[in-house]
């Protein structure tokens, strides 16, 4: 297996010194693990829990960073208002991969 990963290593690290890639900064990453633990969170407690896990002060911190939904999720959970429950989606991980295309662009 820890061979496996450093051959990985390297590969990644011959293709951005070939100009194919950039390197994706850590602080990105941690944008990208706190939206999708956002988008899982079911109740005030998993926010709470997320937002604890990013050290913000506290979940207004969160809420101030994170906060804003996107066009889609607004619609969407104002549909679910009228279904009388929650919205649950299927197609999460099309919506993550939005989410983190989203969170990118605004991040240049």
């Amino acid at each position: 297996m820890g061979a496996q990963i450093v051959d990985c290593v390297q590969g990644f690290a011959r293709v951005v010194a070939e100009g194919c890639a950039a390197i994706p900064l850590p602080h990105k990453f941690g944008h990208g693990h706190a939206v999708y633990a956002l988008s899982m969170a079911k109740d005030v407690a998993a926010l709470k829990a997320v937002s604890q896990n990013l050290m913000h002060e506290n979940l207004a911190v969160t809420d101030g960073v994170y906060g804003v939904l996107s066009d889609l999720d607004v619609g969407a959970q104002i549909q679910a208002l009228g279904a009388g429950g929650r919205l649950v989606r299927d197609d999460s991980l099309e919506e993550l991969r939005w989410l983190l295309r989203e969170l990118s662009a605004r991040l240049r």
